[in-house]
């Protein structure tokens, strides 16, 4: 299988230097043994020697070396002394002086050799986590060269050797994205609902906190969560790697430079040390590192650990931890429940994506405080901005995120194994699971123990719930978990107002079930006949059903990485309908599309990727002001886009502004060299140019 392939390549690369790094010390031993009298005492200082080597080594390369020229050249550091100790030690052999210099000297020429003709890593290469997405390529043929133009495709923002690990920041044109050994461990894409609900659940669940400590910065964004509650009147920051400091600052935006608010302190150590020296008690604990097989992770995950956290928590502390469902074989992922649950009874666990789930750890039994959710939510614009981005337009949207209870908790967890500092069963068996997929097998399990839709919920006023189920269904579609919406749009009251009607039915719509959408639609169109939108996706509904494409249309309101966000989900929608409206020539699709890219720059207006797609779809629609102006927007954000140079010429030589067009080819032209789109355009308009000319 994969791991005995795996052992024999590692066993044939390493076993020659295996081999010859195991003869050193016996070959040292031997050299500086001058009888057996003295055997023990030569021998106990080339040990003495070996040891003192080996310390310094290690502090030497990890601490200085590494940071400071990086892994490679330490490396080549490194090979260059010991075979600077080889020459030397052959130079003083007992060989012929000719023989002892022309050895000596061959060896420092191979090396000096072999270092001029090695190539320099290749840091695109180096950051794109082939062990962990190495498998995505595997399909397809070419797999290195689509491997390498992939890497090289995304524009590498910040890289740094750190102590711990190597951080770096790589930028595409959907998300940015914080990487620590190639990893992907923070974004501003779909992780943002989990790195928010790190900040903002537990802290709308307490009462009021006002100490928090955040376990792993990441990219801050839930540091800059945690930030926006007005109670809170100190965030402790624990983050092992400096790197990762440095880096979040390229997540300024999104957590709103929090490292800049006074009431932030940022401490670089481990955890559990901080922990352990930490003289505070705190009213929430949020640990952010949930990749139980990287190095040094699975110790925040064991009894022992969460025993320390309880330790340092306020009588009403609240403890959150974030744990993913993907690459965990169901095992382990009951081991993390179970054990959590040892120190902290009262566990329920909430869902934020497909893979992703917190587990919300109290002292008491825990009841949502409606008044004080809503309280803080109309006191703080920034909460209500957060919530607005993942799509909620309600606090009680949060509900949504509530997965299993107590008693549901206890029931899953049954009869797991648990893991302990003595026992670390979870470092040896997670990373066994790096590349199986067991999301759904996860999820499935967790949802046969879930009897309750929603937790208590204090102080809420009568059938407000049933009066939410179309924001919840909302809220569901956003995080792409479809079934769980249609659930909520098929418990919305009956007598809604005749917008809401509308919204149901779009929603319907959007989610796969356009036949029975459609026919909702007709019979509102009857109440409201200058609603053009309505007649639009009638007319759009008919095409989709003539060509069978609901479940094309379900697909595609899901990310590329199966885990969405409301901004790429709109936007996936967007496209897919244009491309309909392309192929069947129902104009009426190019308006929906123009409504989805629409709601994706509600929620991330400088989406310039989107604002290109809004510009299409404005064309294909026949609306060439809009499109120029759309264009014209995306080229102020980014004036080296190619594409959008041509497309800014097709809109004004339909305009009739034939200079400007002309323009427009020439620098699409100039950024790519060689295209023949723009090229055949130029000519023909000096061609027309020429003609209109002679006719003068």
């Amino acid at each position: 299988g994969a791991l005995t392939n795996q052992f024999i390549v590692s066993f044939l690369i390493m076993i020659l230097p295996a081999t010859l790094i195991g003869a050193t010390f016996p070959c040292a031993a031997w050299i500086c043994s001058a009888s057996l009298t003295r055997l023990g005492k030569d021998v106990g200082r080339v040990y003495a020697v070996n040891t003192l080597g080996t310390i310094a080594g290690a502090f030497a390369t990890g601490l200085f070396l590494i940071p400071w020229m990086g892994a490679q050249q330490a490396m080549v550091a490194g090979s260059a002394l010991n075979v600077a100790i080889g020459a030397l030690l052959v130079a003083a052999s007992d060989l012929r002086r000719t023989m002892r210099l022309g050895a000596a000297l061959l060896v420092v020429l191979a090396f000096g050799a072999s270092v001029y003709l090695m190539p320099g890593w290749d840091i695109h290469v180096m950051v794109s986590g082939v062990s962990i997405y190495g498998p995505l390529y595997l399909h397809g043929g070419d797999e290195v060269q689509r491997f390498k133009a992939d890497a090289a495709a995304k524009e590498l923002l910040f890289y740094r050797e750190g102590i711990n690990a190597t951080v770096s920041v790589e930028r595409t044109a959907q998300m940015t994205s914080l990487k620590v050994d190639g990893k992907v461990d923070a974004s501003n894409g779909s992780d943002m609902v989990t790195q928010l609900m790190l900040g903002h659940l537990p802290l709308v669940l307490h009462p009021k906190p006002e100490r928090v400590l955040v376990i792993g910065l990441g990219s801050g964004v839930t540091a800059g969560a945690v930030a926006q509650h007005p109670m809170v009147r100190a965030i402790d920051i624990a983050e092992i790697e400096p790197a990762i400091i440095e880096a979040s600052r390229f997540f300024a935006a999104e957590n709103r430079n929090v490292l800049q608010d006074p009431r932030v302190r940022v401490v670089t150590a481990d955890a559990r040390h901080f922990i352990l020296a930490a003289k505070e008690r705190y009213d929430v604990i949020s640990s952010e590192p949930s990749n139980p097989w990287m190095a040094g992770v699975a110790n925040l995950f064991s009894r022992e650990f969460y025993q320390l956290v309880r330790q340092r928590l306020a009588d009403d502390g609240i403890m959150v931890q974030w744990v993913h469902s993907y690459s965990l074989f169901p095992r382990e992922l009951k081991m993390i429940v179970n054990t959590f649950r040892q120190v902290f009874p009262h566990t329920t666990i909430w869902r934020t994506l497909e893979g992703d789930y917190l587990l919300i750890g109290t002292r008491e039994r825990l009841a949502v405080d409606f008044a004080g959710l809503k309280a803080r939510y109309e006191a703080s614009p920034m909460i209500r901005n957060d919530l607005a981005v993942l799509g909620w337009r309600s606090p009680l949207a949060l509900l949504t995120l509530f997965f299993l209870d107590e008693e549901d908790t206890a029931r899953y967890a049954e009869g797991a194994s648990e893991n302990t500092d003595d026992r670390p069963l979870l470092e040896f068996a997670a990373p066994l699971a790096l590349y199986a997929r067991t999301s759904e097998e996860n999820y499935r399990a967790l949802k046969a123990a879930r009897s309750q839709e929603f937790p208590p919920v204090r102080q809420l006023e009568p059938r407000l719930l049933e009066a939410n189920r179309l924001s919840f269904a909302r809220a569901f579609w956003a995080r792409g978990h479809r079934e769980e919406a249609l659930e909520q749009l098929a418990k919305t009251p009956a007598e809604a107002p005749l917008a809401e009607r509308i919204e149901r039915a779009k929603l319907f719509f959007v989610l796969g079930k356009v036949a029975f959408a459609t026919q909702e639609m007709a019979e509102l169109a009857k109440r409201a006949p200058g609603d053009q939108m309505l007649q639009s996706y009638l007319r759009a509904g008919a095409v989709l059903n003539a060509y069978g494409f609901e479940e094309a249309l379900r697909e595609h309101t899901r990310t590329s990485t199966g885990k969405p966000n409301p901004t790429e989900a709109h936007n996936n929608l967007g496209l897919f309908y244009n491309a309909m409206g392309i192929r069947s020539g129902e104009k009426a699709l190019f308006d929906l599309a123009i409504e989805s890219f629409r709601a994706a720059l509600g929620i991330e207006p400088e989406a310039y990727s989107i604002i290109n797609n809004l510009g299409n779809a404005y064309f294909e629609k026949g609306m060439f002001e809009e499109a120029s102006k759309a264009y014209q927007r995306v080229l102020e954000m980014k004036p080296d886009l190619a594409q959008t140079h041509f497309n800014l010429g097709l809109v004004y030589e339909r305009l009739g502004d034939l200079d400007l067009a002309a323009r427009e080819y020439r620098k699409a032209l100039s950024l790519r060299p060689g295209w023949t789109l723009p090229l055949m355009n130029v000519r023909r308009l000096e061609a027309t140019s020429v003609h209109g000319a002679q006719k003068k």
